[in-house]
């Protein structure tokens, strides 16, 4: 939000911007503090609480050079909103696999539920899945469902405990019929793929005869006359999936292709997408600091999302640039980051005070030495009031 004011002080000032709840015997919290006296500032409120607040402002070192907004305003992150396009008005059939679609807003940390159900009354549902990233789609194994006429049911929340949330039912039925011979690769999903370093868990859906076995192999296209490398052989076909250890195989992209034998026919199926093959899969990314920075006086938390191997550890320092290889200074190390978001309580009381950039160092503390690295794109400033 563009904050606006106007003032008859000369723009060599500096000056400091609050909010608050109220204007009177309240205590208000930083927006930026020594900012240019040229009559607006651009605020990154993307960590500021949601709620109506005033905006204060007092230039520096001139006598009661304050004043408040007449108005608030009102920060309403994301809102969430939910729609349910597939199965669509006009309803759709299955046999063993459907692609469910929605279109959906939600915060960062937003997850999609997805249910099933003979009516539109959501009192009584079965759970597909939960917990889904809001991609917009996924690919239902409906082999196990009964035949009949379903409408899908979809719920997008924040992944921790909150009030705000949205629901949608399809606005047609999704009609569930089952063929006795077939097989579909469902995983890797359709509709963008899949990422995987040492283990990945393989699924299908099928039907056949008792005693049929599936063979699993990888592939770089999508023609089974060349280039298929085995992954196993003579898997039961209703076990549905199969974790692939694929630690030795080289980095890549592949298609998935899965083979029905029941002893006379075969039957076969390409994955949708591909499997991406990485194995130097860390990612860090200092995410506090944001990019409209920080202020501090004695504490400050340093938060950061990172991927990797389960037992990765982060090296944190403070800097006045982003050049690493000169000026950085530590603040703890071996800091564990086993969690995709994580965190850090920086007691900073001690620290000049200045205004800082954050900068990560993420290790593979069982591999050694793999590591990547990342400074906050936002500043940190510490003034101790």
């Amino acid at each position: 939000y563009t904050i606006e004011w106007t003032s008859d002080a000369p723009d060599s000032l500096e000056l400091n911007l609050y909010y608050a709840a109220d204007t009177v015997g309240t205590t208000a919290d930083p927006v930026a503090l020594g900012v240019p006296n040229s009559g607006s500032y651009e605020w990154d409120c993307s960590l500021t609480p949601e709620g109506d607040w005033y905006i204060y402002g007092a230039l520096v070192g001139v006598d009661d050079p304050t004043d408040w907004s007449a108005g608030q305003l009102s920060i309403i992150h994301v809102p969430y909103t939910m729609e349910v396009t597939a199965p669509p008005a006009g309803g759709a059939s299955a046999d063993s696999s459907y692609t469910i679609e929605w279109t959906a807003t939600g915060g960062a940390s937003a997850v999609v539920d997805l249910f099933y159900d003979d009516d539109d009354d959501p009192a009584e549902m079965t759970e597909i899945v939960s917990g889904l990233s809001n991609t917009g789609s996924y690919e239902w194994n409906t082999l196990s469902v009964s035949e009949g006429d379903w409408y899908v049911y979809a719920l997008i929340h924040p992944s921790a405990d909150g009030a705000r949330s949205a629901g949608d039912y399809s606005d047609g039925t999704l009609s569930v019929t089952h063929a006795s011979y077939y097989i579909l690769v469902t995983r890797p999903p359709a509709g963008g793929g899949a990422f995987a370093d040492s283990t990945y868990k393989l699924q299908w859906a099928a039907s056949a005869p008792g005693g049929s076995t599936v063979d699993l192999y990888y592939d770089t296209d999508t023609n089974p006359g060349s280039g298929l490398v085995s992954i196993v052989s003579d898997l039961t076909w209703d076990d549905f999936n199969y974790t692939w250890r694929c630690s030795a195989v080289v980095e890549g992209e592949y298609y998935v292709y899965a083979e029905l034998f029941d002893g006379s026919t075969t039957v076969t199926d390409y994955s949708d997408s591909t499997l991406i093959i990485d194995h130097d899969p860390l990612f860090l990314w200092i995410s506090k600091p944001g990019p409209g920075g920080a202020t501090a006086d004695t504490t400050y938390t340093i938060a950061w999302v990172s991927k990797g191997p389960k037992y990765r550890v982060i090296d944190l320092y403070y800097d006045t640039d982003t050049n690493p290889d000169n000026g950085i200074e530590l603040i703890a190390e071996d800091v564990a980051s086993t969690e995709p978001t994580s965190d850090y309580k920086w007691g900073c009381v001690a620290i000049p005070e200045g205004s800082y950039y954050i900068f990560g160092v993420l290790w593979d503390s069982v591999a050694g030495g793999d590591s990547t690295s990342h400074y906050s794109e936002g500043l940190l400033t510490i003034d101790h009031i």
